[in-house]
């Protein structure tokens, strides 16, 4: 009777042993969200967890930016019951490279797992798992309130270039039309002063709302002279 037991115990923990188990592999922090400024960039460790008590695993993973271009991916095994910490880097678009001034990168993190069979066990198990990072980037508050100080000014110098533009174009017609024999040099003269400031000042306004274009805010809200609006 002793002998069956300790039999069936053997049996019972032999079986156990050469089972192993369901491969089971989980991923941690689950689908994270970044909010970031223009070029920064924050690390990020993701925990790969791997439960299973008998079988070793051989695993490989890669980081997919917005569902297409691999960004990057390794291999790596680990033993029975341990744990793989991923560190990794995420970096926000230059206002240059993202050409816009707010926006989600999504990345996408696959990690595909076997069971490496060993002589005292019978592994053969698979799993896959998948975790989303979303990257949100943004300007700066800096820039964002340089942005909100120029948009209404640059838009009212815009009016008052197009209306000077039209004033010039109508007091051209009328030098143009008096007869040779009338005096208007000192009118011509007063009129090219103000032509000459009103063409600086368009130059002015065209590399700044240019800047403005660029999202580069910083630089054209400290190009801009308040003297302008006067």
């Amino acid at each position: 009777m002793k002998k069956a037991l300790l039999m069936a115990f053997a049996i019972l923990f032999l079986t156990s042993i050469v089972s192993a188990g369901d491969l089971a592999i989980s991923i941690a922090p689950n689908n994270p969200s970044l909010s970031l400024n223009h070029g920064q960039s924050e690390s990020k460790t993701f925990q790969i967890n791997h439960d299973n008590d008998f079988c070793s695993i051989s695993c490989s993973w890669q980081l997919l930016e917005n569902n297409n271009e691999i960004v990057d991916s390794e291999n790596f095994n680990l033993a029975s019951n341990q744990n793989y910490n991923l560190p990794l880097l995420f970096v926000a678009p230059t206002k240059s490279e993202a050409k816009q001034e707010s926006g989600t990168i999504e990345y996408v993190l696959g990690i595909q797992c076997y069971e490496v069979k060993e002589w005292y066990n019978a592994c053969d198990g698979e799993d896959t798992e998948t975790n989303t990072i979303s990257l949100n980037y943004d300007l700066t508050q800096q820039d964002k309130e340089a942005r909100n100080y120029l948009r209404p000014k640059l838009d009212s110098l815009k009016s008052v270039l197009q209306d000077v533009e039209s004033k010039e174009f109508n007091i051209n017609s009328k030098f143009n039309s008096l007869p040779k024999n009338i005096l208007v040099s000192d009118l011509k003269q007063t009129f090219s002063q103000y032509k000459s400031f009103y063409e600086s000042l368009k130059g002015n306004y065209e590399n700044i709302n240019l800047a403005f274009g660029n999202l580069d805010f910083i630089n054209a809200r400290n190009s801009f002279n308040s003297n302008w609006e006067s």
